[in-house]
């Protein structure tokens, strides 16, 4: 185990998770690792803190079993269009990769999250702004 202490990352989180259990769990390890973490349960609350406040990533849950899912994804991409959104999902296919890609989303990882994979993801994205296309 890793005795120093976590390097500040400057850049917030916003997690988009409407089981605020599993988001609390997820904050508290990132917030362990430095990263400053916040946390919505619903599209509505993301929208409206991202009006208020800049965010380097989202970490948006989606369930590909649910016909709204894409729309919810490009809804969020439109209101933060300068942060990069790492889309979580447990119905990970080459076709749902696909779309969240097509639709908006930087990268794609499958529920429940390994924290060490997510972080070195994390890292990479706080490297550089997220390009307007």
């Amino acid at each position: 185990m890793n005795s120093e202490p976590p390097r500040a990352r400057l850049l917030p989180i916003l997690i988009v998770n409407s089981h605020v259990s599993d988001a609390i769990e997820l904050a508290l390890a990132l917030s362990a690792q430095g990263f400053e973490t916040h946390i919505v349960g619903t599209d509505e609350a993301a929208l409206a803190e991202l009006q208020l406040h800049y965010f380097a990533t989202l970490i948006v849950y989606l369930n590909p079993k649910r016909s709204i899912w894409i729309e919810r994804l490009l809804t969020l991409g439109r209101a933060a269009t300068r942060s990069w959104i790492l889309a979580v999902t447990s119905h990970q296919d080459a076709d749902v990769m696909e779309k969240v890609y097509r639709h908006g989303g930087d990268a794609c990882l499958s529920a429940p999250v390994a924290v060490d994979a997510l972080i070195a993801r994390l890292d990479a994205f706080q490297l550089r702004g997220r390009p307007l296309v």
